[in-house]
């Protein structure tokens, strides 16, 4: 199955470095574990300060165990779930809207907020992987209509 990485950086970035056994290293090595890896991504986004923290990483991160379990969890069990994730952003999005979260291991640890978070997310991606946006720093361009 062909995968769609949401995070904006390449996994590697978010290894810390001399944890061999983190969870962002983990999904490398694990069945389910791309999309398993996009779903952290979009549910918690202190992953965005592992990049360039090298040796000093804890300053500026600090993990939720029983978030990465129960996302771990929830891609194992829920099919379709796992199968969304490997789609493009949007059409995730667009799905993960209109399911009921209630019964899942992830909802129960983050609720509402950790919805909201995932399809805030997932639609900053969505933006991202548009031709017609081009995101340079903090400054956004968007090519509108028959621009070139």
């Amino acid at each position: 199955m062909q995968t769609c990485l949401y995070s904006p950086l390449s996994r590697d970035a978010y290894l810390i470095e001399g944890m061999p056994t983190s969870a962002v290293a983990i999904t490398k090595q694990i069945e389910r574990g791309d999309a398993i890896w996009n779903l952290m991504w979009l549910s918690f986004p202190p992953l965005d300060n592992l990049p360039g923290s090298g040796k000093e990483w804890y300053l500026g991160y600090k993990s939720d165990p029983h978030l990465f379990g129960a996302i771990v969890s929830d891609v194992g069990i829920y099919d379709d779930l796992d199968t969304m994730l490997h789609e493009h952003p949007a059409k995730f999005a667009a799905w993960f809207a209109k399911e009921d979260h209630s019964a899942w291991a992830t909802y129960k640890v983050g609720g509402a907020e950790w919805v909201a978070t995932v399809l805030a997310r997932a639609e900053g991606a969505a933006v991202r992987f548009s031709s017609n946006v081009k995101i340079e720093g903090n400054v956004v361009h968007v090519k509108f209509g028959g621009q070139r």
